[in-house]
């Protein structure tokens, strides 16, 4: 049982570790500091421990996801990972993708699912999240389609 609950955490946690990245904005997040907010916030449901954290970050600053800054605290450097321009795209495609693949789920799995509608928009043709100023341009950044009419 545990080898499937591993399996679906797997790809999950790349998502959780870029949402926990963006919520930092420019300043970005040091790993140890990541390593325990994620582990707080996710109230343990998913713990992601350090020795799976590091390649992680490592894997999405080679894919173009993340990037890093040195900074100099109590004279040794750390590393502070900040989500680039890509990373946003990613992640507003992957949490897109999650919510349809959920809402679809929730009937398999008799759940209800709530949406905070009226935040975001998913796209219909390339499930982009759209959130923020985003809302308010006509057309999909990631596919072109015209949002004009799903947006309520």
């Amino acid at each position: 049982m545990e080898n499937l609950e591993s399996e679906i955490l797997r790809g999950i946690s790349k998502l959780i570790i870029l949402y926990a990245v963006k919520q930092q904005g420019e300043e970005g997040i040091y790993g140890y500091k990541l390593a325990q907010d994620l582990k707080k916030e996710m109230k343990n449901a998913l713990i992601i421990k350090e020795g799976t954290l590091y390649p992680i970050l490592r894997k999405l600053k080679a894919d173009g996801l993340l990037s890093t800054r040195k900074k100099e605290y109590n004279g040794r450097l750390r590393s502070y990972y900040i989500m680039t321009k890509n990373g946003i795209n990613i992640y507003n495609h992957l949490t897109g993708f999650l919510i349809q693949l959920i809402s679809s789920l929730s009937k398999i799995i008799d759940i209800e699912v709530k949406l905070n509608e009226g935040r975001y928009l998913i796209c219909p043709n390339c499930s982009n999240r759209i959130e923020g100023e985003e809302l308010e341009e006509e057309y999909c950044k990631a596919c072109g389609l015209n949002l004009d009419h799903f947006k309520k």
